[in-house]
């Protein structure tokens, strides 16, 4: 795994036409994206925030809002998956680096009305590449045990689902990766 103080920048950037015929473009997240997070997390369903694990919008404080979009490269990675020509984010993945052996924290949301499109999936995979290069040996996530869509999706890129606690409503989604 990368260490030290040398920053990593994603190479991701790639335009991509989605199932309906809409174009997205999938690049690494920056500080000038801030008032387009704003909006994104804004018009998120309460539901679609629910099943993400962020009913609240409390870190959209000006700290929230800059760590968000101006991730230490050494630690974190975000990608957006900007639509309607740039206007706005429709969807963004993180991963979180851990010292090994501990796995990187995976964690992905799409706008509501850009759901079931192939955006997530396209997320997914580009994060994935990301782990790998920086030789990561597994991706960690959570989900609600009732987002069904979410579990679907990731089981789809090899990630196994794995009770936190038997009967909890939160399970652990893992994917090991090769080195």
């Amino acid at each position: 795994m990368t260490t030290g103080t040398e920053a990593f920048h994603p190479r991701v950037r790639e335009t991509d036409t989605l199932a309906d015929g809409r174009k997205i473009l999938l690049r690494p997240i920056c500080r000038d994206d801030a008032e387009a997070w704003l909006a994104f997390r804004e018009h998120l369903s309460w539901a679609t925030r629910y099943k993400r694990g962020m009913p609240s919008l409390d870190d959209t404080t000006p700290e929230g809002v800059r760590t968000a979009t101006d991730p230490d490269p050494r630690i974190e990675v975000a990608l957006v998956a900007v639509g309607d020509n740039g206007a706005r984010i429709v969807g963004v993945g993180r991963l979180l680096f851990r010292e090994e052996p501990a796995p990187a924290e995976f964690a992905l949301v799409v706008a509501d009305g850009w759901q079931r499109q192939g955006i997530g999936g396209r997320l997914i995979r580009a994060l994935i590449d990301e782990a790998g290069g920086r030789g990561v040996g597994e991706l960690e996530g959570h989900v609600l045990a009732t987002n069904t869509g979410m579990l679907d999706l990731v089981r789809r890129y090899g990630f196994v689902v794995e009770p936190v606690v038997p009967g909890d409503i939160v399970v652990r989604i893992v994917k090991r990766l090769g080195r």
